[in-house]
């Protein structure tokens, strides 16, 4: 069932591998005239971003990925009371060793958190990451949305005047 598209609906040289759709599709009649385009493993290919944002900062990305996680972030209100071992850090979570070991390695690559081997225990502590992007980056959203909202604000009070 696998086999490729035309030569007319391609670059001269670009082989597009493809395996016929199991599902209906809106635009097609049947199954057989569904095709979808294989990756390299002959799965489905996932669409790609070919731009990014001009503002685009990969340091950024990682700091808010590791914050997005309640875990994390308790992780990390625990650890400013202190140092712990993961150990005591898997405790209120209830979370199993592995479990907290992975996310602290998500902390530990945009230095949120530093462990050292304590004995036969491993110790995690706050790391020396400032967050400065993250604020600026919030800052700024935050003002523009301030200044937007101040003139929704205007403009709904000069529509009531009017009345």
């Amino acid at each position: 069932m696998q086999g490729a598209v035309p030569r007319s609906a391609r670059g001269a040289s670009e082989f597009v591998p493809f395996r016929r759709a199991t599902h209906l599709s809106r635009n097609t009649r049947s199954s057989r005239d569904a095709r979808v385009p294989l990756g390299a493993l002959g799965q489905p290919r996932r669409a790609v971003i070919v731009r990014r944002s001009v503002h685009y900062q990969a340091s950024l990305d990682r700091t808010f990925f590791a914050l997005s996680d309640p875990t994390r972030r308790g992780i990390l209100e625990c650890l400013g009371r202190g140092p712990a071992t993961i150990g005591e850090l898997a405790e209120p979570f209830g979370l199993t060793l592995n479990g907290v070991k992975k996310h602290v390695g998500i902390l530990e690559e945009v230095d949120l958190v530093v462990t050292a081997k304590v004995g036969r225990a491993r110790e995690c502590q706050l790391g020396p990451a400032q967050l400065d992007n993250a604020t600026e980056w919030i800052e700024a959203y935050r003002r523009t949305w301030q200044r937007r909202l101040d003139r929704f604000g205007s403009h709904i009070e000069r529509r009531d005047a009017g009345r």
